[in-house]
């Protein structure tokens, strides 16, 4: 075995010589237990790069990838518990004399959400962009929704809700449209 090894330091000690200026003359120098220590940390250093440069990233794109599956579990699990809360109440005809904004506006100021930017889309007057500058309870979005379709006769056309901890998100994109009488029936 012992023989062996010196048989690859030999080798090695002959390579490195050819391929670096001075360097061999230097290695060769050195005895085999020099020579086995420096095979050996060269070793581990090509580890330290394979695992740094090729596994690490992995392993923490894994990691988030867990994080944010369990952040929907959570999500959903919060969702199924919750919905019996947002069922709608004794249904009315809807009040179709108000613009959309208006509709938005009063609805968010009976369901205590502060901070939404209502902005209309362009080139269409039943459809109207909603955002929030600040977090605010779930359950107070859904009860909006469904205070907006009750009352108002509007639908979410497009929604995107950012999670921010247990019940409270961001509206990050809500579409909102409302049909012309009519219009829906199919």
């Amino acid at each position: 075995m012992k023989e062996k090894i010196q048989s690859l330091m030999r080798e090695l000690s002959s390579r490195l010589s050819g391929g670096f200026r001075g360097s061999g003359k230097k290695f060769s120098s050195k005895s085999s237990r020099e020579k086995v220590v420096f095979a050996v940390g060269v070793s581990l250093a090509l580890i330290m790069l394979v695992f740094i440069v090729g596994i690490r990233p992995n392993l923490n794109k894994m990691k988030n990838a867990q994080m944010s599956l369990e952040r929907a579990k959570s999500g959903y699990n919060y969702i199924l518990q919750n919905a019996s809360k947002v069922t709608p109440q004794n249904r009315v005809q809807p009040d179709l004399g108000r613009r959309i904004e208006e509709c938005v506006i009063i609805s968010a100021r009976n369901n205590k959400l502060d901070g939404l930017n209502v902005t209309p889309v362009a080139k269409e007057k039943n459809r109207v962009k909603v955002q929030s500058d600040n977090a605010v309870s779930y359950v107070s979005v859904i009860n909006f929704i469904t205070e907006l379709e009750n009352r108002f006769g509007v639908t979410v056309d497009q929604i995107t809700l950012d999670k921010q901890g247990d019940g409270i998100v961001y509206i990050s994109n809500m579409i909102l449209i409302r049909l012309e009488k009519g219009e829906n029936d199919g």
